[in-house]
């Protein structure tokens, strides 16, 4: 809601307000009707959807499944009205929690960038303007405004990893906390700016050394990517890594567990007997003397020509 008054105020002239109900607790009905009062005070266009709760349990876990559903919605509701951003409101608090997780984790460098500012989908890109502030500050934005909001009563609820590790924040004072979500931003900020530079020095070993390519298996198309052993033998082992995890990015695969991914991957090349699968459905084999990554379904980037 805070996000959309500062859209009016700026005087943005086609602004969609898009409501999600995940069909995960009992307040949806409330935050729909706000949403709705709200666009139609403001004048915006409003869109509702209801999650498929098979897509959202087909997840790793419940918070995976919803977020993937929900972005799935937020880019349905893009190409419908022609979109080419999609807002969100994510704030400095959010980014503090995703790097406490992401730490949990044992992350690398490209997890603790955290959320990412801006983030390409299929048809339409997601931007984060709000990730430098907390969220103390957001309300008293809306506290200023009169803007009214409806508190997701599952932020609470310990059934949920995030909220959990969010429970641990509020034994630190007000200030404490505020001073923390920025120093956590910063962090990710600075951790994205020396991921865009190794991606940027990188790019050409990565074009030189994951060819696309198509293959059929048991009747099945499958889009992936083929890598040279030559390449796998001369390079050092971060810059390997770094490989194989761009072309997890590219096929799409999960961000959490890459770690252990990686490590699974390293483990198999050199004998490459038989097959690795990975969620979610990702190939490891040999492909003769290469190594080949694929997708069982052909989800793969747009990004990649294939041949």
């Amino acid at each position: 809601m805070c996000l959309a008054q500062s859209a009016f105020e700026l005087g943005l002239k086609r602004v969609c307000l898009c409501s999600i109900d995940h069909g995960l607790q009992p307040m949806a009905e409330a935050q729909l009707l706000a949403v709705k009062a709200f666009s139609e005070s403001h004048c915006f266009e409003m869109r509702a959807y209801r999650a498929d709760r098979q897509k959202i349990d087909a997840g790793l876990g419940i918070e995976d499944g919803a977020r993937k559903e929900r972005y799935r919605l937020l880019e349905q509701c893009a190409a419908e009205i022609g979109a080419q951003f999609v807002l969100t409101a994510h704030h400095a608090d959010d980014q503090a929690e995703t790097l406490l997780m992401r730490l949990a984790d044992g992350a690398g460098l490209r997890g603790l960038c955290g959320i990412p500012p801006v983030r390409k989908g299929k048809n339409c890109s997601f931007l984060r303007p709000w990730l430098a502030l907390t969220r103390a500050e957001i309300e008293q934005y809306a506290a200023s405004r009169a803007v009214k909001f409806v508190e997701d009563p599952t932020n609470t609820s310990t059934d949920y990893r995030r909220n959990r590790l969010r429970l641990l924040l509020p034994d630190l004072s007000v200030a404490t906390r505020q001073q923390f979500a920025r120093q956590a931003a910063s962090s990710a900020a600075l951790c994205l700016e020396a991921l865009s530079c190794l991606d940027y020095l990188a790019k050409p070993l990565q074009q030189a050394a994951l060819q696309p390519a198509v293959r059929q298996r048991n009747g099945l198309i499958q889009k992936g990517f083929l890598i040279d052993p030559r390449w796998l033998q001369a390079l050092p082992q971060p810059l390997i890594k770094w490989l194989l995890s761009q072309a997890l990015d590219r096929l799409q695969a999960r961000g959490r567990g890459r770690k252990n991914d990686l490590e699974r991957i390293w483990a198999f090349w050199p004998c490459g007997e038989g097959r690795l699968m990975l969620p979610p459905g990702i190939e490891v084999s040999r492909a003769g003397r290469s190594l080949w990554l694929g997708r069982m379904d052909g989800a793969v980037d747009d990004g990649a020509e294939f041949c």
